[in-house]
């Protein structure tokens, strides 16, 4: 709050490298919600290696594994063997939407991970040309 306050640095780059899966959506609109007023509302923010709901098969790819996966889902606190929250693709997009965000996603190579994705959230004129190019 004291840095925005002085406005003595803006910065217009925000990476999240590899914890979006210990946040939720309401968390990750309050976080993205301040970094707008931080930002002036101009800004790329880089979420990395999300787990993704839609590709949880690709880690849970054997029967042994799926059975922990339905038992896990009953464990408060579950942290689904330390990969953390499963993000639906829709859930990102929603988010970006609700703070007028151009969203990004993309899967990552398949010899980093097959069940991770990338997220980029968008906002400025400028930065959106930039980020085009």
């Amino acid at each position: 709050q004291q840095l925005e306050r002085t406005r003595a640095y803006v910065p217009t780059k925000v990476l999240l490298g590899d914890a979006l899966g210990y946040f939720d959506p309401d968390s990750l609109y309050e976080m993205l919600h301040c970094i707008i007023g931080l930002t002036n509302n101009r800004f790329i923010f880089l979420a990395t290696s999300i787990p993704c709901d839609e590709l949880k098969w690709s880690f849970y790819d054997t029967a042994e594994r799926v059975r922990r996966y339905e038992k896990n889902q009953l464990l408060p606190g579950n942290t689904n063997d330390g990969v953390g929250r499963w993000w639906k693709k829709e859930e990102l997009e929603q988010v970006g939407r609700r703070l007028g965000l151009k969203v990004g996603l993309r899967e990552l190579p398949p010899m980093l991970s097959t069940f991770r994705i990338d997220a980029a959230f968008v906002s400025g004129p400028e930065v959106v040309q930039r980020a085009a190019r």
